[in-house]
């Protein structure tokens, strides 16, 4: 009974350790480009606009302002061009990082059905394990994907408490981002909220999605306020990594 106890506390041990010190310092950051090729994402007839070049255009400013900024850290591309990737396939890209201490930021456009009143704003989402159905899908999405090797490592301790250090973890940097892209773009944060996204639910990595604003906005077609979208959110991962000890 004792050696059985003084296991059981050794592994809380060391599961409370890796939990805290697992992305102790940030080696590489991921990109998601959202949509590409087929999918075009959000569109805008009037404006000529698809979400999937502006989502680029923002993610390439944003790769540049990383290299120049803070040139140790890698920076990877889910895709560099229009290329339809498939949300497993950015989920591997994720996964791939995970003994490189990662962070993975998907990057959207949001869209309104209300063309003439849209909304303003910019919205972050990340995965939070203790919303029950994000749990029980991302669970099961696991267990058929090609990371099924992570379904029965999920439930021990050890994981347990990984799998609560990056709920933790997409939360603080998901504020980061929306602060910092408030600052810059001077558009409200309409809010940063737990959601079921495929590629914050899935990475094993800290992940948010960050919908930089709306694609009705005319401001969106200049090239200027898009870089000042991907500043925004440059310096809300510069945040998070100050903040959290991690640069």
């Amino acid at each position: 009974m004792f050696i059985f106890m003084k296991c059981r506390w050794m592994i809380l041990f060391i599961s409370f350790f890796l939990s805290i010190n697992l992305y102790a310092k940030i080696e590489v950051i991921i990109i998601d480009p959202g949509h590409g090729g087929k999918d075009p994402g959000a569109v805008d007839k009037k404006l000529g606009l698809q979400e999937k070049d502006i989502n680029l255009e923002i993610a390439i400013y944003l790769k540049s302002f990383i290299e120049t900024k803070m040139p140790f850290i890698k920076v990877v591309m889910t895709r560099k061009d229009d290329t339809f990737l498939s949300l497993e396939e950015r989920t591997k890209i994720a996964n791939s990082y995970i003994s490189s201490k990662a962070i993975f930021v998907s990057i959207h456009t949001n869209s309104s059905v209300d063309k003439k009143n849209y909304t303003e704003g910019i919205e972050v989402f990340y995965y939070d394990n203790s919303l029950e159905k994000i749990e029980e899908s991302r669970m099961n999405e696991i267990k058929n994907s090609d990371t099924k090797n992570f379904s029965n490592t999920l439930q021990d301790p050890i994981s347990i408490m990984i799998n609560e250090k990056l709920k933790v973890d997409s939360k603080a940097l998901g504020e980061n981002i929306a602060e910092s892209l408030s600052i810059k773009s001077k558009e409200p944060i309409r809010r940063v909220a737990a959601n079921s996204f495929f590629v914050v639910s899935y990475p094993m990595v800290p992940s948010v999605l960050v919908e930089v604003g709306f694609i009705m906005n005319k401001k969106i077609t200049e090239q200027q306020y898009k870089k000042k979208l991907a500043k925004g959110i440059f310096q809300g991962i510069l945040s998070f990594l100050k903040k959290e000890s991690k640069f």
